[in-house]
């Protein structure tokens, strides 16, 4: 039945989750051409003419026709797509809007973001407190602050949403051409509709998203870079449905009669569910129309690039803001908040509680002096007088006075100065000649200023394994066909028998190595690269100008191809090494043309029919292709990964493979299974009838082609395994030792094999021979895996302090200790001063994670990787690193910082994370502090003005303390200051653990701070207070010093020792530091001269005449100045002395002779050229590089002395052996380790002692 409830109350239902939403809310019907429109009124007569407009009967038939069966399976869409309707549903134009205000809504809109913090919120409180009552200072000093603060922030918001504002114009008014009227006409990119048949020319981007129609190409392929949306570089292939492949002319397009019928849009990239229906008679609904699906390979995104392609046609499905980019475009994961924001809004409420407690005892305090019969004062009513009642109003009157007076303890510009110090803060990680990645001349990135300090208070590192420590560039070593194994020696495939290489070439016409090698070259897939093209003119397709991108490396590349040289795009660097690897032994991947590959086998060119490509997707772990032998035949081809493949063999030898992988993974070699299964045509033609029905449902659509995919790659015939190398990246070894000394412990999360990444974690320096080896794989049972975990925690207690251990687990084993015991997982691993987790899925990456995350300690932890399997993990971690992939961007855009490789890790963690936090640990105590130092004296001086709530400073130094006298220095010192050298910082790693645990936000700091806050307030109020308050001291007119003079002296003093005590604290003196303190004195001088100077009528109070030189017109005033400063700086002058020598004793000891063997540059923000600097700093690079000794896991069986354990747990019995290892080889350079920074030596004792290793077996 329909559904009768209204519209709004349908819509609550669906968004809270109670009722689903309908067929029509979730997927929608486009018109191609908007070819209803131009249907004639239901009952007109036929036009003869008319009838059949697209050609449809002169082509093959679609391979499938809408069957009851499948709408039936369609449930209710199906019946409500029975009768289409001839109203076309309303869209969005293709107007995209990254802007995130108008000229309307920018001042609410911005206002109502800013006041949501609570600093601003209460300082807007204050402000209208003071207009609400009679404030005993002037509501200015309280607004005008607020103003400055809010106003930079909005013009900072402002110019970033006016450049935002300039790229969408840019963006919605390029020229693009739309068929129209039966011909092609130039539009605006934002006037295209949903329903629009947009043309599209090589090296031109997608205006939005389109289902292709068709393409120069007769096979209806085309080539694209998606780039702009996932950052990868390699080219996609993308197809046009059969039916409407032969659509090449605008005739034909024009003619087309066709609906889309495809879900609403979603931010899945990857994802898209649909089905084209071609309409064959006049009435739209006359008879059931031909049906093909869509999928994500028919759907070209809005802001992808097409390549190598004359020429597409595509019609638009998604615009404006619904296109896919667009939707990414906002980003909606979880906010991070660094560790310093916390122990800030901490400190926050401490100074709000202290505020109220000040306000409080002053109030009660008046009172309390006002009741008393003798000692008030003489100028206030006597007790007994009825205006001394206490009544509600005055009281109110009087706490709101107070909190008027006090509320500068709160520092107002504390968010501006911090934002602005982080934003400016992270151009220098940018600015880093030493993080350029050269090879993609890119800089590293920051996406997320706000969480720089966290870089300096990382505990625990989670890495992803390929592409982040290897290079992630593939190079084929072995294979094994059968019984027999094979190398690569020299670009030649040789026999390898017995370990030894024979010194003879392969016979690739056996026919079991001709069977495999036609399964590498067939099996992928590869494109050809061809050379950029330009459109050609036509009758009906003609295109002026020069296509934009062409350079010489086109030209190069043109050449190249002219001697006959074959290029590859392939989208996984495994499956390219693979066909480069068929190249070099004479098997060669020519092309693809009309939906055949044309391979040259021996010299010997054959075509070989595709049929179908089921790619790889992480849940199968593997990809197919199907071929066509002969008539009758027809044969699948399957690669993947050993655990997804060898289950579904039936045929083979699946012992001696399993062996033959398990070798190849030891020498740490990626590897694939390769298997084969023969059919005949009638069986391929039930799969294809199958998954056509499959492939056409909008609804569990995937589900269902996943089990047609299940029943297809089944009783497969074994042919071979392959090894492919993934060499380790420069300086991957020097990193992890250095973090490792830096107390940043280490986990390796990847989905390779265990022997795999066991043999790299050794060879990278992760795993070492003297750490105590517990391994928690193959676990089947929840018995076995609670066992194994209390042997090793067992094991852990009971050994030598000093000992290490390290942990290797498979996913398996995860999921059940995850599941059933995970705080004893938990207690385990972060016992372990390294840990390796292999064969993990994206979400189990992420787990482990939130496990560390969230332990009692709440460590900070973070996450590099480089694939979008890695995305999970990254926004996971306080911490989200991304490096530059070759496989795709998709880790950099998630993460908050971004680079190019995995050593230039060390420089960002000890260096910059180091100064990042003690920058803005310092900047965040000195604002707390110099607020408490200046409003101190204020609470001081009513004790003595009985507490009639009067101010002792002006209300110009009021307003002008914060955001102009006091606020430079610090921000200089939060960009510049650098408490330890660059070099020191790399050679001396655990200086990176000084500031572990937000070790200078402590308790113990925030007391110091503020303690001398208060002894400085001290010296400050009673300093001038002993020497005004016994002789009154006379001026030259012979006159009392007033309370104006008093207050003036007061101010001028704190603001010398605030800005002096942020010299004193900085190790780095520099231009920009001694510049700010200098600006901040003059800026003073200025305004107290030009404001004691005159008389300021009807603004301020004519009090201040003259004040300030009648301060300094005293000589003993600037005597007593100066003796106070010294006097309030005497114990932050102790604190240093005494801090800098713990620091040399306990740390630099060893150093203290230390010098650099290489001239030290200084560094200045100046403009610079990135490759200019990268070639200085190349001819004074001294770099010592650790290439350990090459490692391979050998079996516990076959070396060492071993002994075997039986533990009886649960009914269950496990077995275990403890195995010696031999020692590690020694080093080549005498035990000494290269510290991989430029001009420094890095020197540390290796480690030695072997220790056995617990295995489950």
């Amino acid at each position: 039945m329909p559904d009768k409830r209204p519209n709004w109350l349908r819509w609550l239902l669906v968004k809270l989750g109670v009722a689903k939403a309908a067929p029509s809310d979730t997927y929608r019907t486009v018109y191609v051409n908007h070819f209803q429109r131009h249907l004639p009124p239901a009952g007109a007569p036929a036009d003869p003419n008319q009838h059949n407009l697209l050609p449809l009967h002169q082509q093959k038939p679609l391979p499938h026709r809408l069957s009851s069966a499948s709408a039936a399976a369609q449930g209710s869409l199906s019946r409500a797509n029975a009768a289409l309707p001839a109203a076309e549903e309303k869209y969005p134009d293709n107007r995209i809007v990254s802007s995130k205000y108008t000229a309307w809504n920018f001042l609410p809109k911005n206002l109502f973001e800013q006041f949501r913090r609570i600093a601003n919120f209460y300082f807007l409180c204050v402000g209208i407190i003071q207009l609400s009552i009679d404030s005993p200072v002037s509501p200015v000093t309280s607004i005008a602050p607020l103003i400055f603060v809010v106003s930079v922030t909005a013009i900072k918001q402002a110019y970033e949403d006016w450049l935002r504002h300039k790229a969408d114009l840019q963006v919605n008014n390029r020229s693009v051409r739309v068929l129209k009227d039966g011909q092609l006409q130039r539009v605006q990119a934002k006037h295209i509709q949903v329903g629009d048949i947009v043309y599209v020319v090589d090296e031109h981007k997608f205006p939005c998203d389109l289902v292709m129609l068709a393409s120069s190409n007769d096979d209806g392929r085309c080539s694209v870079t998606t780039a702009n949306l996932d950052g990868e570089t390699n080219l996609k292939v993308f197809r046009c449905s059969p039916a409407t492949q032969a659509l090449q002319t605008v005739e034909a397009l024009s003619a087309l009669r066709a609906t889309i019928q495809c879900e609403q849009p979603t931010t899945d990239l990857y994802l898209f569910r649909g089905r084209l229906l071609i309409h064959s008679d006049r009435e739209l609904n006359a008879s059931t129309p031909y049906m093909t699906s869509l999928s994500q390979q028919n759907l070209l995104l809005n802001g992808a690039r097409l390549k190598n392609t004359r020429f597409v046609f595509g019609c638009a499905v998604y615009t404006g803001q619904q296109t896919k980019m667009a939707l990414n475009s906002v980003y909606t994961s979880k906010n991070k908040w660094s560790t310093i924001e916390r122990g800030m809004n901490e400190f926050l409420g401490f100074f709000l509680l202290l505020l109220l407690l000040e306000v409080a005892v002053c109030t009660g305090l008046k009172y309390w002096l006002t009741a008393q019969p003798r000692g008030h004062p003489w100028y206030s009513p006597l007790p007994q007088d009825p205006e001394t009642r206490v009544t509600a109003k005055g009281v109110i009157q009087d706490v709101f006075a107070f909190l008027v007076l006090f509320n500068y303890i709160i520092p107002i510009s504390l968010y501006v100065t911090l934002e602005l110090q982080k934003f400016l803060g992270a151009k220098f990680l940018v600015w880093d000649v030493e993080l350029f990645d050269k090879e993609r001349n890119l800089p590293a990135k920051v996406n997320s200023s706000d969480l720089n300090e966290e870089l300096g208070q990382v505990e625990y590192l989670f890495s992803d394994k390929t592409g982040t420590l290897t290079e992630n560039d593939m190079i084929f070593r072995k294979c094994a066909v059968g019984e027999r194994v094979f190398g690569d020696v020299g670009g030649r495939l040789m026999e390898v028998f017995e370990g030894n290489t024979q010194d003879y070439l392969v016979d690739l016409t056996e026919p079991e190595l001709q069977r495999f090698m036609l399964l590498l070259v067939l099996c992928h897939t590869v494109e050809v690269s061809q050379v950029p093209l330009l459109p050609t003119s036509s009758e009906n397709l003609k295109g002026k100008g020069r296509r934009k991108g062409r350079s010489f490396s086109d030209e190069s590349m043109r050449l190249r191809h002219a001697k006959g040289e074959v290029f590859y795009e392939g989208a996984s660097p495994d499956e390219t090494a693979l066909v480069l690897a068929c190249r070099r032994y004479g098997v060669v991947f020519k092309d693809h043309k009309d939906g055949h590959h044309v391979v040259s086998y021996l010299g010997e060119e054959s075509r070989y029919e595709v049929l179908r490509v089921l790619e790889f997707d992480a849940d199968r772990k593997r990809m197919s292709v199907v071929v066509r032998l002969d008539e009758y035949r027809v044969v699948l081809l399957v690669k993947g990964a050993e655990t997804a493949v060898l289950p579904r063999v039936t045929a083979g030898d699946v012992e001696r493979m399993q062996r033959h992988v398990d070798a190849f993974a030891q020498e740490g070699l990626r590897t694939l299974v390769m298997a084969e299964r023969q059919m005949g045509n009638e069986e391929w033609i039930a799969f294809l009838d199958d998954l056509n029905e499959a492939s056409n449902l909008l609804v569990d659509r995937e589900t269902r082609v996943r089990e047609v995919y299940e029943d297809l790659e089944s009783n497969l015939t074994l042919l071979g395994a392959s090894g492919v190398e993934d060499r380790l990246q420069d300086g991957v070894a020097e990193t992890l030792e250095a973090l490792r000394v830096a107390g940043i412990r280490s986990w390796i999360l990847t989905g390779d094999k265990q022997e795999t990444a066991v043999n790299v974690s050794y060879s990278c320096g992760h795993f070492k021979k003297s750490m105590l080896e517990l391994h928690l794989t193959k676990c089947e049972d929840v018995s076995t895996c609670e066992t194994l975990l209390q042997t090793m925690r067992q094991t852990m207690i009971q050994q030598e302090a000093d000992r290490e251990n390290c942990l290797v687990v498979d996913g398996a084993s995860l999921k059940l200790a995850w599941e059933h015991h995970r705080t004893l997982l938990r207690d385990v691993a972060m016992g372990c001063v390294a840990v390796l987790c292999c064969r993990m899925s994206p979400i189990q990456k992420a787990l482990i994670v939130r496990m560390i995350k969230d332990s009692p300690k709440h460590p900070i932890t973070a996450a590099i990787g480089d694939g979008a399997n890695d995305v999970s993990m990254i926004q996971e971690a306080h911490v989200g690193l991304g490096i530059y992939g070759k496989e795709g961007r998709q880790a950099a855009r998630a993460a908050d910082f971004s680079f190019g490789r995995f050593r230039m890790l060390s420089k960002i963690f000890l260096v910059h994370g180091h100064w990042y936090y003690h920058r803005v640990a310092t900047l965040v105590q000195y604002f707390f502090y110099k607020n408490l130092a200046f409003i101190t004296s204020q609470v001081f001086f009513a004790f003595f003005s009985a507490f009639s709530a009067q101010t002792v400073f002006d209300g110009v130094y009021l307003t002008f303390y914060n955001i102009i006298f006091t606020s430079a220095p610090i921000l200089a010192f939060g960009l510049f200051e650098q408490d330890v050298p660059s070099p020191l910082l790399q050679a001396q790693p655990h200086l990176y653990s000084l500031n572990r645990r937000n070790a200078r936000l402590s308790v113990r700091e925030f007391a110091t701070w503020n303690l001398l806050g208060v002894w400085h307030a001290v010296v400050f109020f009673f300093g001038f207070y002993c020497l005004v308050s016994p002789n009154g001291v006379l001026d030259r007119s012979g006159q009392n010093y007033d309370m104006w003079t008093f207050g003036t002296a007061v101010f001028t003093t704190i603001i010398l020792v605030v800005n002096l005590k942020i010299l004193l604290y900085a190790r780095h003196w520099n231009g920009f530091l001694l510049g700010a303190v200098l600006i901040s004195f003059l800026a003073f001088l200025t305004v107290s001269l030009l404001y004691n100077a005159a008389v300021w009528k009807n603004m301020v109070s004519p009090d201040m005449y003259w004040v300030f030189f009648v301060v300094f017109a005293n000589p003993s005033m600037p005597l007593c100045i100066l003796l106070l400063v010294v006097a309030a700086l005497l114990p932050d002058v102790i604190l240093q002395v005494l801090e800098t020598s713990q620091l040399r004793s306990a740390f630099l000891k060893p150093f203290l002779d230390w010098r650099p063997t290489l001239p030290m540059r200084k560094w200045s923000p100046r403009s610079f050229s990135l490759e200019g600097e990268m070639e200085k700093n190349s001819r004074l690079a001294v770099r010592s590089r650790y290439h350990g000794p090459a490692l391979s896991m050998a079996t516990t069986a076959d070396s060492g002395n071993s002994g075997t354990v039986s533990l009886s747990a649960l009914g269950q019995q496990a077995r275990y052996r403890a195995h010696s290892p031999s020692p590690e080889p020694p080093a080549d350079d005498g035990g000494l380790v290269g510290h991989p920074h430029p001009s420094t030596v890095h020197f540390l004792p290796l480690d030695a002692a072997p220790a056995p290793r617990i295995v489950a077996t």
